[in-house]
């Protein structure tokens, strides 16, 4: 038969306290999975000890045994974190017991509110905030083995949504800026439009992100736009008297097309350390960090009334520069009227690397103004169309911004002697 207290109630006024207590822990499956790991690993930790005692790491097991012996502790700790792992709700608090902390006890007048904090893997964690600033919040876990019910639910339900007042507070504070209209209907609509207009900016960049994933051509097009298009977003924000931001995060109201800029950057960036190669990197670092700050400057002080921390500072400047970086490159390559020399160089090697495999170069001789060997970024297309001793073809040219850079070419005809 099924309790009231498993019934879903939409928003419960109050909690019904004949619900309580109720005790949450995993369940008994998981927890006898938990028991029979823990004891597979924990004997084969005995035996992997006693191998490498006596026979050592050279043995023809010695890798099994010493992975048997590293296993034992990160199993060991989840083991016995789902076996003592409990929460027990009761109708006027939380207690909360861990394998490897002292129990910890909120009583509801103690709790301020609650939030969802989103975690790396997908996952989520719930976090009790305690009205008391010195008192450290609760974290709580929800899992698929947490055997929750409804009266889990409506515990939290009756509590405070923290991330649902903050973001109240936000809409309130745009609503309510004279600055974005005479009335509170003009500022509503004008705050609805944005969302609208961000909505359609990220639609864009998500577009621009398929297009250089899946088929780049034509390639001038695809980089031009991912010139203009972060270039407008930035107008758009420092015109819009604080109502976009470049960058919000959790329970911000204000709209913001991060993806019409990022996107984008990362795709200009992306073609500059490809296609585009400067002869010096200290002038073009140079001209990239003072745009960058001061672009980043203008960024900032174009949201009025709201202070911005350090961090929010930092991560602009870091999105900021990568695009400025992509943006100088190619302003410096586009617009340069300067007639290329050309040289012809011999491929000394292939190189992959990078955490996923996915960053390619080759190895070049002596050339030009390099007088050492250098290791230069290409394309993936490119570096599977050549093997180590072909030809390939370098065109150095002034740059627009004279920034000399050269970039590498297929040699359809080889008039030159290669070096």
């Amino acid at each position: 038969m099924i309790s009231h207290c498993e019934i879903r109630v939409a928003q419960p006024q109050s909690l019904d306290r004949s619900c309580y207590p109720r005790t949450y822990q995993d369940s008994p499956t998981a927890r006898v999975l938990w028991t029979i790991a823990a004891v597979i690993v924990g004997l084969g930790s005995f035996w992997g000890t006693g191998y490498l005692l006596t026979s050592g790491f050279q043995s023809e097991y010695g890798g099994l045994a010493l992975c048997c012996v590293l296993l034992a502790v990160p199993v060991g700790c989840l083991s016995l974190a789902a076996l003592r792992g409990k929460i027990t709700l009761t109708a006027d608090g939380i207690r909360k017991v861990s394998a490897f902390s002292a129990p910890r006890h909120l009583h509801r007048s103690q709790i301020a509110g609650w939030r969802k904090l989103h975690n790396d893997n997908g996952s989520y964690s719930l976090e009790l905030v305690p009205r008391d600033k010195r008192l450290k919040s609760l974290m709580i876990h929800p899992g698929p083995a947490l055997n929750m019910d409804e009266a889990f639910n409506d515990w939290f339900r009756t509590l405070p949504d923290i991330d649902k007042q903050e973001l109240e507070e936000s809409t309130t504070e745009i609503v309510s800026d004279p600055a974005l209209g005479s009335s509170d209907g003009a500022r509503s609509g004008h705050l609805h439009s944005a969302k609208r207009n961000a909505r359609i900016l990220n639609g864009v960049g998500l577009a621009m992100g398929a297009w250089y994933y899946f088929y780049p051509h034509p390639g001038w097009l695809l980089i031009a736009l991912s010139a203009a298009l972060p270039l407008l977003v930035a107008i758009l924000v420092m015109q819009s008297k604080g109502l976009f931001r470049v960058i919000t995060f959790p329970n911000d109201a204000h709209p913001a097309p991060t993806l019409a800029f990022a996107i984008p950057a990362f795709i200009l960036a992306g073609f500059a350390l490809t296609r585009i190669h400067p002869v010096e990197w200290l002038g073009l670092a140079a001209m990239v960090l003072f745009t960058s700050c001061v672009f980043t400057f203008l960024l900032t002080v174009s949201i009025p009334k709201t202070p911005v921390g350090i961090g929010v500072v930092l991560f602009l400047l870091l999105l900021v520069s990568v695009y400025v970086f992509g943006a100088v490159s190619w302003v410096n390559t586009a617009f340069d009227r300067s007639t290329p020399q050309t040289f012809v160089v011999r491929v000394l090697s292939k190189n992959v690397s990078g955490p996923d495999n996915l960053t390619w170069s080759l190895d070049l001789p002596i050339w030009g103004p390099q007088e050492q060997i250098t290791s230069v970024r290409v394309s993936h297309a490119f570096f599977n169309s050549v093997i180590p001793g072909d030809n390939v073809c370098i065109e150095l040219s002034e740059g627009a911004l004279r920034l000399p850079w050269y970039q590498l070419e297929q040699c359809h005809s080889l008039q030159i002697v290669p070096r």
